[in-house]
């Protein structure tokens, strides 16, 4: 983006104050202002409750939300370059962390700061499980808002691609394995080593019998 469509960026992620509800929005929807220290405790509870299944829980929420929140910011000229950067300046702006999609096309996702992390580690003791639970719902439902597709028909559209092009590499292993047996697809975000705030995001599959 240039200069002139930085600005504009700007401008779609102002925060708007309703004085007849007393309301902040950001692309016309609720925000509220909120700490790494409180949110760090709730996923806990939510997460650490052997009742239920807490990651799934903030983890689909987190998806079905943003899903449909990131076209708030898409405009119809905006590339597709474009839009990973709205997702990724989004996720900033929130104050959530930072995300690099430069190598979403290798399915790599980079993401070198975490509010989450942050604040887990201001609050608990290290973790041997991710603790960005949030962020893989927000990645699978910006990827799924952006790309507007459901598996089966990016799946058909991948194989009509592989065809065309005569290529030997089809890139169907996940799709593949998500359309003909039912698996289920998720990110595993982890911090590299204690001393760095590189994190690696690892693609992970559940296959059902």
């Amino acid at each position: 983006m240039n200069t002139t469509a930085k600005q504009d960026l700007t401008n779609r992620f102002k925060l708007e104050f309703d004085p007849h509800t007393y309301r902040r929005l950001i692309g016309k929807k609720d925000v509220v202002i909120h700490c790494h220290h409180y949110n760090a405790r709730l996923q806990n509870i939510i997460e650490g409750t052997k009742q239920i299944n807490g990651k799934l829980i903030i983890l689909s929420a987190a998806e079905e939300i943003f899903s449909d929140y990131i076209h708030s910011f898409i405009e119809p000229e905006d590339t597709l370059a474009d839009k990973w950067q709205i997702a990724a300046k989004l996720y900033a702006h929130l104050g959530y962390g930072h995300l690099d999609f430069s190598q979403l096309d290798q399915g790599i996702v980079s993401s070198s700061s975490s509010h989450f992390v942050e604040g887990w580690k201001a609050g608990f003791i290290e973790s041997n499980c991710p603790v960005c639970t949030f962020t893989q719902g927000y990645l699978q439902g910006v990827i799924h808002g952006i790309t507007g597709q459901s598996v089966n028909e990016f799946y058909f559209r991948q194989l009509e691609k592989g065809a065309e092009e005569n290529s030997e590499q089809s890139q169907l292993g996940f799709l593949s394995m998500t359309n003909d047996y039912s698996a289920k697809l998720g990110w595993k975000i982890e911090t590299i080593n204690q001393n760095s705030e590189l994190k690696t995001v690892t693609t992970m599959v559940q296959l059902t019998t």
